[in-house]
């Protein structure tokens, strides 16, 4: 089955901090096997809507709704690993 690299996009996150929701938007890559693109896109964003790591920092309560966005998708020639972690946040302007 071929792997692919899903950079994908995520904005509006309610990041809690000190007590306090604020609203970041976020780029991080996923890389996973799958049949298609579509399959490759679909199972990346799984990923991140079940990260623990994420979900744990998010205020749930919060009246927006994230949003997650395909930035670019390719497939590889190899790659060891799959699955992938970390976020390069950005604060959302209001």
């Amino acid at each position: 089955m071929p792997k692919y690299s899903v950079i994908l996009e995520g904005k509006n996150f309610p990041i809690l901090s000190n007590g306090n929701a604020e609203l970041f938007g976020f780029i991080t890559t996923r890389k996973v096997k799958a049949s298609d693109l579509n399959e490759a896109k679909l199972k990346a964003v799984e990923l991140i809507k079940k990260d623990p790591s994420l979900i744990s920092s998010l205020d749930l309560d919060h009246e927006v709704t994230p949003e997650i966005f395909l930035d670019s998708i390719y497939k590889l020639k190899w790659w060891n690993s799959l699955g992938g972690k970390g976020y390069t946040f950005y604060k959302m302007k209001s």
